[in-house]
C-alpha cells in the first residue's frame, strides 16, 4: 500500500468505526488508525485530530513500524505524533508489524510466536498506553529502577499470551491496574482465541472474584472513561499495585 493509499484507508476505516459505535455505545468503541506518519506526518496529525476531535475515537491505534526502514516508533521522527497524542492525553493502542527483517530464522520460528512480542517501544503518552500481546520497553533511561518504573506505567493485555507460564510474572512485574483482557480477533481463529482464553479463565479460578473483575473488564473501565459511563454500576474493583479498589460508582 503506498503512503497515499494509506490517508484514504485510515479515513475510510476511522468513519466506518463509527458505525457499530453509535449503534451500541455501551458496548462498541474504536480506536482510529491513522496514515503513515513518516511518509505523511501532516495527514497523520490531521487524523489524529480528526478522529479524537470530530469522530470521538476511545484511542489511537498505531503499528510498530512504518515504511521499509528500521525506523519504530521510538525514532525522533515520531516526536510530532507522540507529541500531538500527548497534548490530547489520548489512550494509544500499539499492536506489532512485520519486522524490517522478514527473514526467519527457522521457518517454525514465526514472526508473531518470536518477534512480536519483543518488539520494542521507546515512549508513551501519559495518559495510557497499551501494548498487544504483553508488548513493551521503555524509552533509555540513566537507572535500571527508572527502566522498570517506566515499563510498569505501560498497559499490558493479555491476547494471545495468558496462562500459568505468563500471567504470574506479568501480575508480579505490571501494576494490576494496567493488565487488560485480549484475544486477538479476528487475526487470530477461533480455535486459538478460545484456547487462551480457556488458560484465562482456568488462571482466575485462583484469583479472587475483584482480580478476576479487574482484568477481565474493571481496569479497561478505567481508561476508557466513556465506557465506564455507559457500565451498569456495581461493578467489583479494579486493582492498583496489587491492591483492590472499589469502582467509582
Amino acid at each position: 500500500m503506498s503512503a497515499e493509499q494509506t490517508i484514504f484507508v485510515a479515513r475510510q476505516c476511522n468513519e466506518y468505526g463509527t458505525c457499530p459505535r453509535d449503534e451500541d455505545s455501551s458496548r462498541f468503541g474504536f480506536s482510529a488508525m491513522i496514515p503513515d506518519p513518516l511518509a505523511k506526518p501532516q495527514a497523520a496529525l490531521e487524523d489524529i485530530a480528526y478522529s479524537l476531535d470530530h469522530l470521538h475515537a476511545d484511542g489511537i491505534c498505531l503499528l510498530t513500524r512504518y515504511g521499509s526502514g528500521n525506523a519504530y516508533l521510538g525514532h525522533e521522527e515520531y516526536r510530532p505524533i507522540w507529541d500531538a497524542l500527548d497534548a490530547r492525553k489520548a489512550v494509544v493502542f500499539v499492536h506489532p508489524s512485520q519486522p524490517a527483517d522478514p527473514n526467519l530464522v527457522n521457518p517454525a520460528l514465526v514472526a508473531p510466536i518470536i518477534d512480536y512480542p519483543y518488539i520494542a517501544i521507546s515512549c508513551a503518552p501519559r495518559r495510557g498506553y497499551s501494548s498487544s500481546h504483553l508488548e513493551g520497553m521503555g524509552r533509555p533511561l540513566k537507572t535500571t529502577e527508572q527502566i522498570f518504573e517506566e515499563l510498569k506505567s505501560f498497559y499490558f493485555n493479555v491476547g494471545l499470551g495468558s496462562g500459568d507460564l505468563v500471567l504470574p510474572f506479568l501480575l508480579k512485574f505490571a501494576k494490576l491496574g494496567h493488565v487488560l483482557l485480549g484475544s486477538d480477533l479476528p487475526y487470530a481463529l477461533r480455535p486459538t482465541v478460545d484456547f487462551f482464553t480457556g488458560d484465562l479463565d482456568e488462571f482466575e479460578k485462583g484469583l479472587s472474584e475483584e482480580k478476576s473483575f479487574a482484568i477481565d473488564q474493571g481496569n479497561a473501565l478505567e481508561l476508557f472513561p466513556r465506557l465506564k459511563s455507559l457500565t451498569p454500576t456495581g461493578s467489583n474493583g479494579t486493582i492498583e499495585n496489587g491492591e483492590e479498589k472499589d469502582a467509582e460508582k
